[in-house]
């Protein structure tokens, strides 16, 4: 089964504006992503722990990514080889950014 893998280092459940934007597009994707193709494996980078959605794999990051240059670092060096380790297919990076070197095509 094909694996999707989500760079959700920005979802943020707060009430501040860091909860709207691509936060709610974030826990959209999370939220009904499996529910529409059940024919597909799912996993998520997150920055906490705490947060859990059903129909995903989830990968805590150990980085302070809440920190936008430590979240920049991660997203090029640690992200790449999450994504080879995890055998992705695809990795979605809805920030507009994604690592300049991936094992696989980043949409």
């Amino acid at each position: 089964m094909p694996t999707v893998g989500l760079n959700a280092q920005l979802l943020s459940l707060g009430e501040s504006y860091r909860g709207a934007g691509v936060s709610r597009y974030i826990f959209n994707l999370l939220t009904y992503l499996p529910q529409v193709n059940t024919g597909l494996s799912y996993l998520a980078f997150l920055g906490d722990a705490r947060v859990r959605f059903p129909g995903w794999k989830q990968r805590v990051s150990r980085w302070p990514t809440q920190n936008p240059v430590s979240r920049i670092v991660w997203e090029q060096s640690a992200q790449p080889w999450a994504a080879w380790r995890e055998k992705l297919d695809l990795l979605h990076a809805p920030v507009y950014v994604g690592p300049v070197v991936s094992p696989c095509p980043v949409v």
